[in-house]
């Protein structure tokens, strides 16, 4: 077997592991991962209208293009059920073939070996392989600017045709996806890239017929229909208020405006546990940079050569990440989830360094004192909040305002369920210590061996971890979110009766009871009641108390949600008549 089909088969493999395993224990309590639900039984089950604007929430959703949808219901419809495990296939295929593409793309660029490094830094980012695990869109707008992006590059270099339609192919797919930031994304990254490389003129290159001509078959015709099934809403509402109101708006337009700096933090922690490298990059790209080790483009252009070398690809590269990260920390409202196209870049540059053994060879000492400190003081760290004060962590960290603009209360409470398991299961506890000691034993043992050895058992250690949050943590923390339990209780105490949600709209439940409503004033729940015998109503605990005494008096609690669940709901029964 040669190197290459080795090289594959492990990544395949470590891939398939990562982001499968379990994949069907967390409930769909995520909204944007029950819409994708509901969005598939509208498909499945609804008009033929409904594969152009699915149904979600009993309207027209004009929110986001099809695409996705289609890709969980499709994926629903081999599974012959909608499940949480086959409405996030389309998901954690998406982030498998985005590992895939990175290592076949850096392997011709470079080597196997900087290819396969390279996508084993992505596939065990913390921040990629968790979306990946978990119904989002954004993660197949990341797989579609990745192969964009690189093909684009690739036509530069070559001007093969293959690799235009290749690129325009899959930026019609983002458009499909996630709407205009698919198509404007590319045109500021290349513009900017050529502009860094005083070179305009290659933005022309790039605009081949042919290319246009497949994203326009594929986009046009789906806009369209669109617009005329809405009635000319699809664009108002699509493009004006869900891409440029979001992109602008002020204060709680879509909740709160986050900071420029937002997303600083999150790229650090999201490409855990690689970013501990960061101080290693930034040395190397500044003194260690050598392209004679590695294997460089060659043009067969000549007015093209500044592209053939190391530097113009990296320079590329690092256009790709500043140019996203800018434009999304410029954007009004920030979501995490927005800045995953800037993890395959991450992982390309930090894949090259840790692949270049001679650099790496000459400082090995001090990337091990490097990693042995920050480790140290981290498993340090983690023992003293243990052994003192696990129980008080969440509310010691939520009392400070700079951790309330760059969490939410989710983060809050999974913090709180995290430390909850460990209080109680000491012996959890342990193993994590131990295979966070390993790394130490990794340290110890390739201290004079190629660094490969070390980068290749690091990730393998950050796997254990991961497969043992997977195993046990998230089962538990889902518990915490879950309400597929209580929307089952509902249907159980309710029979074939209706229910109805009052003065709040929650997915999960939408999906889980599907024929159930909102109501959000006091005079539609009383018409409610008259139309209705008995009138079931769910609220949260908190619009409960607030009802008037006249309609709380008349009101019986059948069921609840468990105390420590993330949502306080009530399911209420409503006698206009009592």
């Amino acid at each position: 077997m040669n190197k290459n089909a080795l090289y594959f088969i492990i990544i395949f493999l470590w891939c398939g592991l990562l982001f499968l395993f379990n994949l069907d224990k967390k409930g769909l309590w995520s909204s944007q991962e029950a819409r994708n639900a509901i969005a598939a039984r509208s498909l499945m089950e609804g008009s033929a209208s409904n594969w152009i604007i699915p149904e979600i929430a009993f309207e027209k959703s004009t929110q986001k293009p099809v695409l996705f949808y289609w890709l969980v219901t499709l994926s629903c419809m081999i599974g012959r059920e909608i499940s949480a495990f086959w409405v996030r296939i389309p998901a954690a295929l998406s982030g498998m073939l985005c590992v895939l593409y990175i290592f076949f793309a850096i392997k011709k660029i470079f080597n196997p070996q900087t290819g396969f490094y390279t996508s084993i830094i992505l596939a065990t980012s913390i921040k990629f392989l968790g979306m990946s695990r978990t119904s989002r869109i954004d993660i197949f707008l990341a797989l579609c600017l990745t192969i964009t992006l690189l093909e684009f590059y690739f036509y530069l270099d070559n001007r093969k045709l293959r690799h235009i339609i290749t690129g325009y192919f899959f930026c019609a797919l983002a458009v499909l996806s996630k709407g205009p930031v698919g198509l404007i994304l590319p045109v500021l990254v290349f513009f900017s890239f050529c502009l860094a490389t005083n070179n305009l003129r290659k933005l022309t290159v790039l605009l081949r017929w042919e290319g246009i001509a497949v994203f326009c078959l594929l986009t046009i015709p789906y806009y369209v229909a669109a617009n005329y099934v809405t009635g000319g809403e699809f664009i108002s509402d699509f493009i004006i208020k869900h891409n440029i109101e979001r992109f602008t708006g002020g204060e709680g337009v879509f909740g709160s405006r986050k900071p420029f700096w937002f997303y600083i933090p999150n790229i650090i922690t999201g490409a855990l546990p690689w970013s501990v490298f960061i101080p290693v990059l930034f040395y190397y790209y500044k003194f260690g940079f050598s392209k004679t080790e590695f294997f460089s483009l060659k043009s067969k252009y000549p007015e093209d050569s500044e592209i053939d070398n190391l530097s113009q690809f990296l320079t590329f590269i690092f256009i790709w990440f500043a140019v996203i990260f800018v434009f999304f920390s410029g954007s009004s409202f920030k979501r995490g989830d927005y800045l995953l196209p800037v993890y395959p870049a991450v992982s390309i540059l930090l894949g090259i360094p840790l692949a270049q053994n001679s650099f790496m060879a000459k400082r090995q000492e001090i990337i091990n004192k490097w990693l042995f400190i920050t480790l140290s003081i981290f498993i340090v760290l983690l023992n003293i909040i243990f052994l003192f004060g696990i129980s008080s962590l969440p509310s010691l960290i939520f009392n400070y305002e700079i951790v309330k603009e760059f969490f939410n209360e989710n983060d809050r409470v999974a913090l709180m369920s995290i430390c909850g398991f460990f209080c109680n299961n000491k012996v959890s506890f342990f193993i994590v210590d131990l295979l966070i000691s390993a790394v130490f034993i990794n340290i110890y043992i390739f201290r004079k061996s190629k660094i490969s050895m070390f980068t290749v058992t690091f990730g393998l250690i950050t796997s254990l971890v991961y497969f043992y949050y997977f195993a046990k943590l998230e089962p538990f923390i889902d518990t915490r979110y879950d309400l597929a339990p209580f929307a089952e209780d509902v249907k159980n105490k309710i029979g074939d009766k209706n229910v109805v949600m009052y003065h709040f709209w929650d997915h999960s439940l939408g999906f889980h009871i599907a024929k159930i409503y909102n109501i959000y004033f006091i005079h539609e729940l009383k018409d409610y009641a008259k139309n209705n015998f008995p009138g079931y109503f769910i609220v949260e605990k908190k619009w409960y108390n607030l009802l008037p005494p006249e309609i709380k008096s008349k009101c019986v609690i059948i069921s609840r949600t468990p105390d420590y669940h993330r949502k306080k709901l009530i399911l209420a029964q409503y006698d206009i008549n009592n």
